[in-house]
């Protein structure tokens, strides 16, 4: 079962429009209609100097469910089709993130989208079947997906 305050992580499509390089976290801020809305976690590492912008927030009670000192960035919402084999992509078994934490940033995030631009990607179901296993998709999609990506190969080949 999903809920607030656990991370998903998947690969999907930047919200700026970059491709799906490798996966990434998600902290799962809302749950609405069959749609989980999540922020994108990175890591610290090597980046310290993004402390610095507005449109971000260091996650201070971060172990469960990450395992590294890391931060949201807040200016941009992903919004995910609940499907079947999402689940399995839970980091940390599911554990939450502590409850003051989640609170206190949900409580920030809100304040700022008020105040800020807050871009939102949708990520369809076909992308999330064609660059994270276990996402299931009766009907034939998961070929159909599959085939249409080696035909645009074939096209730019």
């Amino acid at each position: 079962m999903i809920k607030r305050g656990q991370v998903l992580n998947l690969k999907v499509g930047y919200a700026d429009g970059g491709a799906a390089n490798y996966k990434r976290p998600f902290l799962i801020m809302d749950i609405k209609d069959n749609f989980v809305y999540g922020l994108n976690v990175s890591s610290l590492r090597n980046k310290t100097h993004k402390i610095l912008f507005n449109s971000t927030l260091i996650i201070n009670r971060f172990n469960p469910p990450l395992r590294v000192l890391s931060y949201l960035k807040l200016d941009a919402v992903y919004k995910f089709p609940i499907v079947d084999g999402i689940e399995k992509h839970l980091m940390d078994n599911g554990n939450n993130l502590h409850s003051m934490e989640f609170d206190y940033i949900y409580e920030y995030f809100t304040e700022f989208k008020e105040n800020n631009i807050v871009r939102q990607k949708e990520v369809s179901i076909e992308e999330l079947a064609l660059y994270n296993e276990h996402i299931n998709l009766d009907g034939g999609i998961e070929e159909e997906i599959l085939s249409r990506e080696i035909i645009q190969e074939n096209i730019l080949a």
